[in-house]
């Protein structure tokens, strides 16, 4: 099989879906707690962690991503698959918990003017991640601005905001 999976790297919570992606169908969801918390509730905090710590955003990023292999391993536990059938990850979030993802540093984010490091989506192998998911790219999703993250970005295109029509509002 090949399969993918979709990620919300919320600050509170995270959420996975498992695709089939030859069917485009669903297999499984999983959720769980944001780990990052122990080191902060919100975005500002967990940004002035590593900041003022010298190991810390190395240390929020691994634990960012070993709670996303935590939620990936538990669905395909429960469809007997195996992670080297795993092709692509898709990761969304806001732009904080974006670059603590990928490692990036949050120092421009957390203060005026609020530049992200990055504003396309970036494809990185999984294993340069230090993620076990020997044939998957990840993607992260763009953050087109300090306050516009990958994840309003992937609500906005979800419900058809890119294309051209009437005036539309999105709310999180």
């Amino acid at each position: 099989g090949i399969y993918g999976c979709a990620v919300d790297v919320g600050t509170t919570t995270m959420a996975a879906y498992l695709i089939d992606l030859t069917t485009g169908r669903q297999l499984a969801a999983a959720s769980m707690l944001n780990p990052q918390r122990s080191r902060g509730g919100d975005v500002i905090t967990r940004a002035n962690y590593t900041i003022e710590h010298t190991e810390g955003l190395s240390e929020l990023a691994a634990s960012v991503r070993a709670g996303v292999s935590e939620l990936i391993d538990r669905m395909l536990a429960q469809n007997s698959i195996g992670r080297e059938e795993v092709r692509h990850i898709t990761v969304v979030g806001n732009t904080i918990m974006m670059h603590i993802f990928a490692g990036l540093c949050v120092k421009y984010i957390a203060t005026l003017p609020f530049v992200p490091a990055y504003s396309a989506a970036r494809h990185v192998p999984a294993s340069e991640l230090g993620m076990d998911y020997p044939c998957a790219m990840v993607t992260l999703g763009p953050c087109v601005a300090g306050y516009v993250g990958a994840d309003t970005i992937a609500a906005a295109i979800a419900c058809g905001m890119d294309r051209p029509g009437e005036l539309a509002l999105l709310m999180d």
